[in-house]
């Protein structure tokens, strides 16, 4: 079964960019980029991971084809607890992505119209530093090693790498995921799906509900990864 996995890339060698641009009723507006490495391949990580450069670059050409040329490549602020963006969460859209050697460098465009774009853009010209974090759905090997059948979700705005890490693995830890095809199912509620697609009375209903919690507190064999 695939885990979440995300990955925080250094603050430190994102840049801003600001362009000043016409918009069609001729005034002047201002364009707010993050610019810089997103994400690394062959090096491991403070969590032990690796990404092996060829299951990173797969990884990243089905993303760069299924969103980015149809622009639909967005992304949070924070991590969602979920492989899928939630809208109301939106701050930015990936306009490129694309590896370089063993990194992969990225530019996000702040969307001014969106209640979290608004947030980023004030954080952003009070000088705060932002991050960059991937969201993706895959499998790790007992040495670190991420194995090749990664899917990548997003790649989200973040703050830091310690204090949402802290909380959201605790989110994270016992859900997984099907992968199929383009789809991400998570096992819980598919299982839990599947079950009330059949005939089924007060008793059973009860029944597949503690199954589904029991699906949900597996933590003993499924565990999610903060990256």
């Amino acid at each position: 079964m695939a885990k979440l996995i995300t990955e925080f890339t250094s603050i430190e060698n994102l840049n801003v960019i600001v362009e000043d641009i016409v918009n069609a009723i001729g005034e002047k507006e201002k364009k707010y980029k993050l610019r810089g490495p997103m994400i690394v391949a062959e090096e491991q990580n403070k969590n032990g991971r690796i990404y092996p450069l060829k299951t990173l670059t797969n990884a990243v050409n089905i993303y760069k084809q299924d969103f980015i040329d149809k622009n639909r490549s967005l992304g949070s602020m924070e991590h969602n607890a979920t492989p899928t963006v939630e809208m109301p969460t939106v701050s930015h859209i990936i306009e490129s992505l694309v590896m370089k050697d063993n990194i992969g460098y990225g530019v996000a465009r702040v969307l001014p119209e969106m209640p979290m774009g608004k947030i980023a853009i004030a954080l952003i010209k009070e000088g705060i530093l932002l991050g960059m974090s991937s969201r993706c759905v895959g499998n790790v090997g007992d040495k670190g090693v991420v194995a090749d059948d990664l899917v990548m979700c997003s790649i989200d705005m973040v703050h830091s790498p310690s204090a949402p890490g802290a909380f959201m693995e605790g989110v994270y830890e016992s859900k997984e995921w099907l992968i199929q095809g383009n789809q991400i199912l998570e096992v819980a509620v598919g299982n839990l799906t599947k079950k009330m697609d059949k005939t089924y009375n007060s008793k059973v209903v009860l029944q597949y509900m503690t199954e589904f919690m029991d699906d949900i507190k597996n933590k003993g064999k499924r565990k999610s990864l903060w990256i």
